[in-house]
């Protein structure tokens, strides 16, 4: 399947055409809000100026943008030749003027929109799930309208050979040898490059990954993690399952086809090729319509179903996966980590998944319109969110990226990976990541709590460089002792912040919390306050738009410092970028596979968040607030990930509490 901004309909009217092909700031009416979460899209505007005062760079790549309440689509998408990010629509760009679109020259012709509708005046080429023909290289920009290239440009490195994954980094040994041997994989499927974060489209073969090149299911898990089971009711099939971020997943994808049980499925589900064994092994394909299980869900309609979750085609006490659930597990594991969640078998030669999580997840292949797709190459998965089209989430095996997407341009078939209701117990034994659970193999078990130390076993003073001399600051309203650090031309607070007088500052009530609400945490690791309390502001909300003015904002901090603004945290993610962020974290505070070198002295530590009500990262991850005026509606924060990723981006949870640091003014 073709990944590419959606075609506008035919009945657009001529008026809409011309205000988004020539970004004329045509009037609309005020129901047409820029909040654009309550609709389904990334970022919604009234004219196409407003849109373009949004830079379209890496951290919003493959986000959706709409103009008018005719809904004219963009998507935000590299441009490989000129190395450049670019707001691109069906017929205009949104950059410099003259400006061309350029897809990756090798890029699959899975990864892009079906062009069939070539009578819309679409210049790329068709293509059917066998075949192999290149892409179109470019699309003709008929826009006029000028920006500064600086706002929406990436320099190249920004995509660079060192973020693909390379065959060679991970070894299929880690697996049983008898998961899946060399020869056992047809020499016409794709062909491994390390230098090479896409694969050329020729070499892509539909059946370059068959049933026959996995001997069983069990070569799909991970056999270092004990699995759960869960048993569906309705037909007696078994089905693993494993405890991830604090949910029970299915670790395999849905068989379930009774149409006698649910009337929706028939006509409305089926195996890769026609083929049962597909199913087996990989599970079945579902179109919308059957994978949520309502005729509302009907391809050329929008799904309200509510928030959610939605139980769709899933056994009782499970459902289908949430946008919210797919972006949190996006977050915590990396979007260019995908890797972690793949399976090391079910994937084209030269795709190898690490599987660290166990989630299992594969490229089963896909119907796209007519046409079987994606085999070996590409995941995708069905995901609810409320009021929009065919969303899912979208696993690119040659680049191990992940991110959630959709289309609308023809009906797609997809797998469904079910997750139950319930939180995952915490004693549960069936299914747990614990490290009794776990399998004799450090080097594949995924992070665990056990692995974090526990606040009680160190002071806070073990989280700074004893070789660095720290500046101090005094927080004059609660007498509290802040460890402070120069870096990048800035005093930063080198400790999270600890304040929580709500008598003094009223919006603090409700709005500040310590992790699992255990105050030894806030002690070590600091608060995490909620938007509204971190920017002191009540207009702050989650939500809701927080333009508080230019320039510093005090915030929930000490007189005399701020809030990070978005250029200060993009200033000190730019000077981590090149360590890879190791030297801002802590040598203690996260899981141990995770530890800094502290060289910096920022002692950033994996102090988790708060996400609706659900703690999580702790060890793993921490978000800390920014400010920037032009935010609507998703404020931005910084983001240090175990890995070492340091990124500014405002892709946020729900009503989330992270944590503050302070600028000195």
């Amino acid at each position: 399947m073709k990944h590419f901004p959606i075609r506008k309909a035919a009945s657009y009217s001529a008026i809409a055409l011309v205000c988004a092909a020539f970004l004329v700031a045509c009037s609309d009416d005020d129901s047409f809000s820029p909040m654009a979460k309550d609709r389904g899209y990334d970022y919604a505007y009234t004219t196409a100026k407003d849109l373009s005062k949004t830079p379209c760079n890496e951290m919003r790549d493959g986000r959706e943008a709409v103009i008018g309440k005719n809904k004219d689509h963009y998507e935000c998408v590299y441009d490989y030749r000129d190395s450049i990010y670019l707001w691109v629509g069906y017929s205009d760009t949104l950059t410099a003027e003259g400006r061309e679109f350029h897809r990756a020259e090798s890029s699959s012709s899975l990864d892009d929109e079906d062009s069939s509708s070539s009578s819309n005046g679409d210049s790329r080429d068709n293509s059917s799930s066998s075949s192999t023909g290149s892409s179109s290289s470019s699309v003709s920009s008929s826009s006029s309208y000028s920006s500064s290239s600086s706002s929406v440009g990436s320099s190249s490195s920004s995509i660079s050979s060192s973020s693909a994954k390379s065959s060679s980094s991970i070894s299929s040994s880690s697996y049983s040898s008898s998961s899946v041997s060399s020869s056992s994989v047809s020499s016409s499927s794709i062909s491994s490059s390390s230098s090479s974060s896409v694969k050329s489209s020729s070499s892509v073969s539909s059946s370059s990954v068959s049933s026959s090149s996995i001997s069983s299911k069990e070569d799909l898990f991970n056999p270092n993690l004990t699995y759960g089971t869960m048993t569906d009711p309705r037909d007696g099939k078994k089905y693993k399952t494993i405890v991830f971020n604090g949910q029970t997943w299915m670790a395999e994808n849905l068989n379930f086809a009774d149409s006698s049980i649910v009337p929706l499925l028939k006509g409305n589900s089926l195996c890769y090729q026609e083929k049962a064994s597909e199913c087996e092994l990989f599970g079945r394909l579902y179109n919308r319509e059957a994978a949520m299980n309502n005729s509302k869900c009907a391809f050329g309609s929008y799904c309200d179903l509510d928030n959610g979750p939605v139980q769709g085609i899933c056994p009782d006490g499970w459902h289908v996966m949430t946008s919210t659930e797919a972006n949190d597990m996006i977050s915590y594991v990396g979007r260019d980590n995908a890797d972690k969640i793949m399976s090391a078998n079910g994937w084209d030669s030269g795709i190898y998944g690490t599987n660290t999580y166990g989630l299992s997840f594969i490229a089963p292949g896909e119907r796209d319109g007519g046409n079987y797709d994606s085999k070996g190459v590409y995941g995708y998965y069905w995901m609810y969110i409320a009021s929009t089209g065919q969303y899912y989430l979208f696993i690119k095996g040659v680049d191990g990226s992940m991110k959630t997407s959709y289309a609308t341009y023809q009906e797609l078939y997809f797998p469904v990976r079910c997750i139950a209701d319930a939180p995952a117990s915490s004693s549960s034994s069936s299914s747990s990541l614990s490290s009794s659970s776990a399998k004799s193999s450090s080097s594949s078990a995924p992070p665990s709590s056990s692995s974090i130390d526990p606040s009680s076993s160190f002071s806070k003073s073990d989280l700074f460089n004893p070789d660095i001399t720290y500046g101090e600051m005094t927080d004059s309203r609660d007498g509290k002792i802040y460890r402070t650090i120069d870096f990048a031309g800035s005093t930063w607070m080198a400790e999270n912040l600890n304040y929580a007088d709500s008598s003094k500052n009223p919006l603090l009530k409700g709005n500040s919390r310590c992790y699992d609400d255990d105050p030894n945490e806030c002690e070590i690791f600091g608060r995490l306050y909620a938007h509204p309390a971190a920017m002191n502001d009540a207009q702050c909300g989650y939500t809701s738009s927080c333009n508080l003015g230019s320039g510093h904002i005090q915030g929930i901090c000490p007189d005399g410092w701020h809030i990070p603004t978005k250029k200060e945290a993009e200033v000190l993610e730019s000077r981590l970028a090149s360590n890879d962020g190791k030297t801002a974290k802590s040598s203690y505070g996260w899981e141990a596979s995770y530890r800094g070198t502290n060289t910096s002295g920022l002692s950033f530590t994996g102090a988790g968040i708060l996400s609706g009500e659900s703690f999580k990262g702790k060890g793993i991850y921490t978000s800390l607030w920014a400010y920037n005026a032009s935010t609507t509606g998703e404020p931005y924060y910084l983001m240090i990930q175990g890995s070492g990723l340091v990124t500014v981006t405002n892709l946020g949870a729900t009503k989330p509490f992270y944590s503050v640091r302070c600028i000195k003014d």
